[in-house]
């Protein structure tokens, strides 16, 4: 039998071992970690590898007593402040984690998953998230990860695909078995403006509760603005579905808002915007709103015979934009080989590029925009593609395609600067510094941007060395 003081003693050392334990084993948001609130932090180091690590939003008024729906964020070039800058309005305002990660970029679809699993993870273990209420975003390459991401994770509540449509790997696409709510922003002129359009009848037969907004823009991140309103979107469907509380000056706003949009579009006679504000609002606000009025205005739209021209016009330009797709696609790939890269595909190429960028100015607004999407395309693939080539010392190849970026952007220097990276590698140190001393009078910011092993060709001569001096 223990003396009492001993008892004592070894009962306070069990409790003060079981109290122990079960700090070790409690989810980590609910110790006492201090993270500013209300503030983008640029870097959390995850606590499986810290190798990784992301972009982070809490709002000013984050509680680990109360759980929080989060938005998982992949960023083309793993630039995760980026996205988390755009998003943190909307994040304050209705309440939303952001995580970005500052490792998943355009690649792999492996290395992604890879990323993807580690962000999550921390984010999961270090705050107190509502697992019901888990989305997932991203830009160009980064909005198929995040499609990707929500297919094959579980519990997933949502997407926000900026700028592109579903993965190229076909097992992660949505099916009529996906759970989740699917938005896409696209900029009108966005090369792949008309792949995410596409996207809504498959959407439809699926059943898959979506959202299709374009803006006046090219391929970027949509403006904080719309971003705003898309994690608005996400707090609807989540009323609708009966993960969030019912709040009906919240639904009241909204409506208005929407109705104030398809106002604007019939004001400024442009039916097709209209007709499609119209859809939105009959799918979003099903079950929450009296939708008589609507309907029948809508009914009305339809047999409207501007909208009728209208529609049928859209449907010509969307046709003589595919074709014209399809040409260059066909133009493109014998760049990959130089054997097949004549003097008549070059000139090809430079009257087709003069010929868009004509049409692109036109007053035809349709013909514009068309020309805006398909220069859009040259340059993303020059870049792209370009690039892939430079990685597999296909250098002559790489140079072909960064000549067409020249071409759709005399006036902006990165391309420049990459065609000067394939002129080293081949060893043409005449066209190489030429086309350097064009990339520095538009703008190369610093001489780190000289340190690529490209240019080692050019580091003993004098030209090179005077021209990195003159750089900050």
């Amino acid at each position: 039998m223990l003396p009492s003081g001993m008892k004592y003693r070894f009962a306070l050392r069990n409790s003060l071992v079981v109290l122990g334990f079960l700090f070790f084993f409690l989810p980590a948001h609910t110790q006492t970690d201090a993270w500013p609130l209300g503030q983008k932090i640029d870097t959390v180091r995850c606590l499986q590898d810290s190798t990784h690590s992301y972009a982070l939003y809490l709002p000013t008024y984050y509680s680990p007593d109360q759980i929080w729906p989060v938005v998982y964020i992949f960023e083309p070039a793993a630039r995760g402040a980026l996205p988390v800058d755009s998003f943190r309005q909307g994040a304050e305002r209705y309440g939303y984690i952001l995580a970005a990660s500052n490792v998943s970029r355009n690649g792999p679809m492996e290395n992604n998953f890879a990323a993807a699993d580690i962000l999550l993870n921390d984010v999961r273990t270090r705050f107190a998230i509502d697992h019901k209420r888990q989305y997932y975003s991203g830009f160009s390459g980064g909005a198929r990860a995040a499609t990707a991401q929500a297919q094959r994770q579980p519990n997933s509540a949502g997407v926000i695909a900026c700028g592109a449509g579903f993965p190229a790997h076909v097992e992660y696409h949505p099916s009529a078995e996906s759970n989740f709510v699917y938005l896409a922003l696209v900029g009108i002129r966005d090369l792949n403006y008309r792949e995410v359009h596409a996207l809504r009848p498959r959407l439809q037969d699926w059943k898959i509760p979506h959202r299709i907004k374009a803006f006046d823009a090219g391929h970027q991140w949509p403006p904080d603005t719309l971003l705003t309103e898309a994690l608005a979107w996400l707090d609807l469907q989540a009323m609708k579905q009966g993960d969030k509380e019912i709040d009906q000056t919240f639904i009241h706003t909204q409506a208005q808002k929407r109705q104030a949009t398809i106002d604007r579009a019939l004001q400024a006679e442009n039916w097709l915007a209209a007709a499609n504000a119209y859809r939105q609002y009959l799918a979003d606000f099903q079950d929450l709103v009296v939708l008589q009025e609507t309907e029948a205005a809508f009914r009305q739209l339809e047999q409207d015979k501007e909208y009728r021209k209208a529609s049928k016009q859209a449907k010509l330009w969307q046709g003589k934009e595919a074709k014209r797709k399809a040409a260059l696609k066909a133009a493109a790939e014998p760049l990959y080989y130089p054997t097949f890269t004549t003097d008549s595909l070059r000139r090809w190429w430079q009257k087709e590029i003069q010929t868009l960028q004509k049409m692109e100015r036109s007053k035809n607004i349709a013909k514009s925009e068309m020309a805006a999407r398909l220069l859009n395309w040259i340059t993303v693939i020059s870049v792209e593609w370009g690039r892939g080539q430079m990685r597999g010392e296909a250098f002559e190849s790489a140079r072909e395609y960064f000549r067409l970026g020249v071409k759709v952007n005399p006036n902006n220097f990165y391309f420049h600067y990459l065609l000067a990276q394939a002129q080293s590698a081949l060893k043409d140190r005449s066209a190489a510094l030429t086309t350097l001393r064009q990339a520095v009078a538009l703008g190369l910011p610093d001489r780190k941007w000289l340190d690529h092993p490209a240019f080692d060709p050019l580091r003993t001569q004098n030209e090179f060395v005077e021209l990195r001096k003159s750089l900050p």
